[in-house]
């Protein structure tokens, strides 16, 4: 049964695609650089969930907030529908590509979303936005389309600044984590048949200051741990031997990864797109459990953790138990 608000199991996410962009700017846009302008690329990743088949976004437009105020927007031809599922670890798809906008900072990322059945009218808040689920008495009949908070009316604000520099290049890549972001709410006080609401949280992070991790968790490795594919995930933590804990709206784990079978009795698990610096990798069998709106401390362990160093530009892999381990 799902309760009042409570996430999807979703691991860490971010999202979309780019095709048919239009490219202008719309007419009351002006440069707010002052003349000054710089080459912005903006790009979107995903990593695996757990339950949904897919988690498709449908938008139309792309709006960025210069921080003078002055708004650009890039309009597509046809409304974009992007499959977030379909993009794993370090794997990206592009908003935009080197495109010239003016030179500063800016605060914000916005997607315009359709309204469902094309009909926006008061009180209707769903979108054409929506999630696949396979198919399972325990779980909705698909598609269950998302009330997006004042989407129809300002978009998916996608909060996060990022800077542009004058006569330089610039390229940001939006991590959305859907695992925080969705929840659920009751449809009239029906907590079995509830409404699915998106309310983004995301991270911008710098292209040229990223790097990627990977692994292999092998289980005959752990002699204390029973193999968890269904219900295991790895989690990584900001800082050398940092404290381990659940998911929470606030705190926990700078991302997540599910497992992946590798048909050989071991899984893999990816992670893209993490800061350069030092994390702590751990491995959980609870993360079925893990609900971000929740205090879940007492029913969150982890099985395995170590330190690691990700290094910008590079692919670093730590299997799950390490050599020396």
């Amino acid at each position: 049964m799902i309760t009042n608000r409570k996430p999807i199991y979703l691991a860490g996410i971010a999202m979309l695609a780019s095709a048919g962009l239009v490219g202008c700017l719309s007419s009351g846009d002006s440069n707010g650089g002052g003349g000054e302008t710089g080459t912005l690329s903006l790009a979107i990743t995903d990593a695996p969930v757990d339950r949904a088949e897919a988690v498709f976004v449908e938008f139309d437009r792309i709006t960025l907030k210069h921080q003078d105020g002055e708004r650009l927007v890039f309009e597509y031809d046809e409304p974009r529908k992007i499959d977030l599922l379909a993009l794993q670890g370090e794997e990206y798809e592009p908003l935009l590509i080197d495109e010239e906008v003016p030179a500063g900072r800016y605060e914000w990322v916005r997607l315009g979303v359709l309204p469902h059945d094309s009909v926006q009218t008061p009180g209707n808040k769903l979108t054409t936005s929506y999630i696949q689920f396979p198919a399972d008495p325990d779980l909705p009949a698909s598609p269950v389309y998302l009330e997006i908070p004042s989407g129809l009316q300002t978009g998916l604000k996608l909060q996060g600044g990022f800077v542009v520099p004058v006569n330089d290049f610039a390229s940001y890549t939006i991590d959305f984590d859907l695992r925080r972001s969705i929840v659920t709410v009751p449809r009239g006080g029906n907590h079995e048949d509830p409404d699915y609401m998106l309310k983004p949280v995301v991270r911008m992070i710098d292209n040229a200051e990223v790097g990627h991790l990977w692994g292999v968790v092998d289980f005959t490795l752990l002699p204390d741990v029973d193999a968890c594919p269904d219900t295991g995930a790895v989690y990584v933590f900001e800082g050398d031997d940092a404290e381990l804990i659940d998911m929470q709206e606030d705190a926990g784990p700078v991302a997540t990864a599910l497992l992946r079978d590798r048909d050989d009795g071991t899984y893999g698990y990816r992670v893209g797109f993490l800061a350069a610096g030092d994390y702590t990798v751990a491995l959980t069998c609870d993360a079925d459990l893990d609900q971000p709106e929740e205090d879940n401390s007492e029913d969150v362990g982890f099985a395995w953790s170590e330190s690691v160093e990700i290094v910008a530009g590079e692919k670093t892999q730590r299997d799950i138990p390490g050599l020396d381990d």
